[in-house]
């Protein structure tokens, strides 16, 4: 994954420093959130390999302050080349956030609206 690693950096403005957790999933710390820091509690990139999709994906995770996570897929590295994010060829099911945490934040912010 350390290639895909290189390629992925040599695409993105700044240079990540990531660190293997395993062999399927690298995790960089976002050190400048700018703004977002008013809101943003940190915020990382993950690379991993998804088990239904073709190459290493690169996705941004937040942690905001209220303790609930989001995310954003940036792209993926295939055949030695990287593909930024479309609706063409990712599904919108694709996140490594685990189900729970996204039922957990779904439940939240549906229940923050009915209160309104």
């Amino acid at each position: 994954m350390k290639e895909q690693i290189t390629i992925f950096n040599k695409q993105v403005p700044k240079k990540y420093d990531f660190k293997k957790v395993n062999d399927h999933l690298y995790i960089a710390k976002v050190k400048d959130l700018g703004a977002y820091e008013m809101i943003v509690d940190y915020a990382i990139i993950t690379a991993y390999n998804h088990p239904d999709l073709e190459g290493t994906i690169f996705e941004m995770v937040w942690r905001f302050n209220g303790k609930h996570f989001s995310s954003a897929i940036i792209g993926r590295v295939v055949d030695g080349k990287f593909e930024k994010f479309s609706l063409e060829t990712f599904p919108d099911s694709v996140t490594i956030i685990p189900d729970n945490k996204l039922e957990d934040l779904n439940q939240k912010i549906t229940d923050a609206i009915k209160n309104k």
